[in-house]
């Protein structure tokens, strides 16, 4: 990202299970249900060509 150049997609140790488009100042609750393990929440801000910052939450261990 520190290069400008395009991200190649997600990485192989992702798994994606919700994923929510907003707007500025926009917020959206999420319901689900997750088996045990480490997770962390990303954000990422940009269009769909090209993104501009990721930020990332946790990890949040579930026993």
């Amino acid at each position: 990202m520190q290069t400008g150049e395009p991200l190649p997609g997600t990485p192989p140790f992702v798994t994606m299970f919700i994923q929510r488009a907003l707007g500025p100042l926009s917020r959206a609750d999420v319901d689900t249900v997750l088996q045990r393990g480490t997770y962390r929440i990303v954000c990422a801000r940009g269009t769909t060509s090209q993104t501009e910052a990721i930020f990332v939450i946790g990890p949040y261990v579930l026993p």
